[in-house]
């Protein structure tokens, strides 16, 4: 590879189908997927008690007449500390679902956004002398990527432990392996880094225009 050419691929200057280049983003379907996406994220399990499910004594608490305070029956009433709540959060399901196309279109248009915007970052990296957190910092900072002010994605295909060591308590950095890679994270986040081979297998992942 010429120098010109190696230069141009650490800048994420790199060749892409032209096709995805043309591709005309579907801003409401981007829209869909990020509500879908975030529905799927809430576990659903938020749970509070009413009345009849509070342990708790059924004997009215003071006489009906005669206290001059209102009437009560039961200290799990809703009116009392510790007693049932009226309305409150039950366990739900708010998964949603996406065809296969969709998801897949989904993941397109937000790679050409993130491509168009410049925040793709591909190179013939290497990592064998990453082990420590100084070592990853060293390395962002080569990339021209500023640790704790840029939101930075790491994408790996398979990730050694030591890795996960060294980028892990670098602030406003996180890693994924290629097989989980969404549309969420191209939208998310402010730079993608790409090794060369990884960037090739996720080009080849998105597959061949279906839209003519």
């Amino acid at each position: 590879m010429k120098a010109k050419e190696t230069k141009r691929t650490q800048l994420g200057l790199v060749e892409i189908p032209a096709w995805i280049k043309k591709i005309k983003v579907n801003k409401n379907l981007l829209a869909q997927y990020i509500y879908v996406y975030l529905s799927n994220q809430r576990q659903g399990t938020a749970s509070t008690k009413t009345r009849g499910e509070v342990v708790g004594s059924t004997r009215k608490i003071y006489r009906q007449k005669g206290t001059g305070g209102a009437r009560h029956g039961s200290r799990k009433a809703p009116i009392f500390v510790g007693g049932g709540v009226v309305g409150g959060p039950k366990p739900k399901d708010y998964s949603k679902k996406l065809t296969k196309k969709q998801r897949r279109r989904a993941l397109i248009y937000a790679f050409s956004l993130a491509f168009k915007d410049k925040n793709i970052i591909v190179g013939k990296f290497s990592f064998n002398k990453i082990s420590k957190t100084k070592d990853a910092v060293n390395f962002l900072r080569k990339i021209k990527v500023v640790p704790k002010k840029d939101k930075v994605l790491m994408v790996f295909d398979g990730m050694e432990e030591k890795l996960k060591r060294a980028f892990r308590n670098i602030e406003g950095v996180t890693y994924k392996n290629l097989s989980s890679l969404n549309a969420y994270d191209f939208l998310l986040q402010q730079k993608i880094v790409f090794n060369k081979d990884v960037f090739d297998k996720f080009i080849n992942f998105l597959g061949k225009d279906e839209t003519k």
